[in-house]
This record gives C-alpha cells, structure tokens and sequence, in this order.
C-alpha cells in the first residue's frame, strides 16, 4: 500500500470521526464585524457577546446582533466586560471597573452591584442555584445570596 493511500485513509478516518463540521457564521451588525469576542454567553433564548466594541445579544442564532448600553447612574460600561452570568432573568456582568453590573429586565437597565465587594477589579461572575460569585484580580472570592444587592468574602481562605 502506497503512503499517499494511507495517509488519505488516516485523515478521512479522523474527518469522519470529529463529529461535525463547523461553521463560521458571518455577523451581519456592523459593529460586530472583526471585534475581538472576549466570551459569549446563552441564557434562556438569547446569546450574548462581550466584544472589545460592547454588550451584543441576537435571538435568532446569531443571525442578527443588538447593542445593549449598560449605563447605571454614573457609569456607563461599553468596553470592559469581562464575564456575564443569570440567574432567570436577571443578568450580571463583571467588569474590572466598577464591579458588578446588574439588570433585572434582561438588559434594558441596569445597576451597580457592589456593596461589600473588597475590590471592583471583577474578572468573573457565575451563579450556583440563588448563589451569585464574584472573583476579583485582587482581593478573592465574593459571595452574594440576594441577586448582587449585598457581598461577604467567601470564607473559604480566597482572599487575595
């Protein structure tokens, strides 16, 4: 048997076995085009993507992006976020200034959550059940069990 041969049986041996072939799907907003996506995120029927140009959300696979402005009060965050998670309908984003950001109606407002946090460097945010964390650049981990109105630093010993 040839090498040519068996090297040609080897790779569609290893095409067929990937499981699938991927797609890249052209963003049609404008403001998405070439824009580094930091992470994307599903809840419930939208996905979101934090991009170094904002807060997107599309409801229809991606087909289509909408820009949502978080501004609460004073700050206004377009650029900086740096994770997102849910708890149903209520959003989080992090955002190394100035902490937490919190909507209760899916993006269309929001507030900054960050009474008791140690630090607003927030790098990550995630939900377990009711339970909201906040992990900092420089002072640990950061527990929430009323939707992000109040903090307490874990007890855990992840204090820096």
């Amino acid at each position: 048997m040839s090498i040519k041969i068996l090297v040609y049986i080897l790779l569609s041996n290893c095409i067929a076995m990937s499981g699938g072939i991927w797609e890249t799907n052209i963003l049609q907003n404008v403001h998405l085009n070439n824009q580094y996506t930091r992470y994307l995120y599903h809840a419930d029927d939208r996905i979101y993507a934090l991009t170094s140009n904002g807060v997107f959300y599309s409801t229809n696979g991606g087909n289509f992006w909408s820009n949502i402005l978080i501004n609460a009060g004073d700050f206004q965050m377009n650029y900086s976020a740096e994770t997102m998670t849910h708890i149903g309908e209520k959003i989080f984003v992090g955002a190394p200034y100035p902490g937490v950001y919190g909507s209760y109606d899916r993006g269309m407002n929001w507030i900054v959550l960050n009474s008791g946090l140690g630090s607003t460097n927030v790098v990550s945010v995630i939900s377990n059940g009711s339970l909201l964390y906040a992990g900092t650049s420089d002072s640990g981990v950061y527990i929430s069990s009323n939707y992000g109105s109040t903090w307490s630093a874990s007890s855990s010993g992840l204090t820096n």
